[in-house]
């Protein structure tokens, strides 16, 4: 081989080792990229939603977070956004604590508003946020300890429903005795009882006892005992 054709090998091998060496740093950026990119999270906002995202595994873009084990997809879900609410989103964060922390400071905004409520469907949505919260699996140890008064305001506003509802309940019942002796019932002397024990509830309760009706009064039948009654 003459000196200059082996020259010309050189420099065409150096070439190609060079393009070669190239092509391999730049898929090893590339795969660099690509892992930190997967590796990173943000909320984004669709649809009145917040979406966690996670990265994909390419340098840029991301999509919705379906996490493994699927335990953890209760944490993840989409969540509504309360109406008139501001949610800055599109802020990408390193790993997942960072992100659940994120939610815990927007959450629990949203829930101590609403447990303080008295509307029924925003009450319910407070509550639902403090179990959302519950989910989290990264949060830091103040907010854990700020969890748990949300949670024990939660059960008490949830007692509270309870308690209103069987007073309600009590209410209705207390109808239905007082009607019945009011029509005549065979059943007289237990409705009075069981209306002087609701009344006894009602007032442990702190609530306005039922009106009784008075001893002995009655009203005609539902339906007369014959056509000579009807007229």
């Amino acid at each position: 081989m003459r000196r200059t054709e082996f020259g010309g090998f050189l420099r065409a091998f150096g070439l190609t080792l060079v393009a070669l060496v190239v092509v391999g740093l730049l898929g090893l950026i590339g795969y660099l990229l690509s892992d930190i990119n997967h590796r990173r999270y943000r909320l984004a906002l669709v649809d009145q939603h917040l979406i966690v995202e996670q990265g994909r595994f390419f340098p840029v873009g991301f999509v919705a977070y379906e996490p493994e084990p699927s335990a953890l997809k209760e944490a993840y879900a989409p969540i509504v956004v309360p109406a008139g609410e501001q949610v800055e989103a599109g802020i990408p964060f390193d790993d997942r604590s960072e992100i659940d922390r994120a939610l815990y400071t927007r959450l629990s905004t949203w829930a101590r508003q609403r447990l303080s409520a008295t509307d029924s469907a925003a009450l319910a949505m407070g509550i639902q946020y403090v179990k959302r919260l519950e989910a989290l699996p990264s949060l830091s140890e103040s907010q854990r300890q700020e969890l748990r008064g949300m949670r024990a305001d939660a059960a008490f506003r949830q007692g509270e429903g309870l308690l209103q509802g069987i007073a309600l309940t009590l209410h209705h019942a207390a109808s239905q005795f007082a009607l019945a002796l009011e029509l005549g019932t065979s059943h007289a002397d237990k409705a009075r009882a069981d209306l002087a024990a609701i009344d006894e509830k009602l007032r442990q309760l702190g609530e306005a006892p039922p009106t009784l009706p008075p001893e002995g009064a009655q009203t005609p039948p539902l339906y007369p005992k014959d056509k000579s009654e009807a007229r």
